[in-house]
C-alpha cells in the first residue's frame, strides 16, 4: 500500500501519519509472508477480499471513518 505525504501545516496531519504507519505494517507483513512462502496471489485475493471489498462497503455504510480503516488494516495483517 501506499502512503501519503504530509504537508506543512495540514490539520489532517495526526490522522495520515497513523493511516501511513499502519499501511507500513502491512507491507511489513506481506513481505514477511513472502518470504515465508506465502504466494502473491493469495496475499491479493486476501488484500481483495478483506481490504478492498471492506472499505468500500465501510465507506457505503458509514462513510470516511479513518478510524475504521485502521481496524480493517489490522484485521487483514492478522489473517495474513
Amino acid at each position: 500500500m501506499r502512503t501519503k505525504k504530509v504537508g506543512k501545516n495540514n490539520p489532517k496531519a495526526v490522522e495520515i501519519k497513523a493511516d501511513n504507519e499502519i499501511r507500513m505494517e502491512w507491507n511489513r507483513t506481506v513481505d514477511r509472508a513472502i518470504v515465508s512462502g506465502v504466494s502473491e496471489v493469495e496475499i491479493l485475493e486476501l488484500k481483495k477480499m478483506e481490504i478492498t471489498d471492506r472499505v468500500k462497503e465501510s465507506v457505503e455504510q458509514d462513510g470516511k471513518k479513518p478510524e475504521l480503516f485502521r481496524d480493517i488494516i489490522r484485521a487483514a495483517i492478522a489473517m495474513l
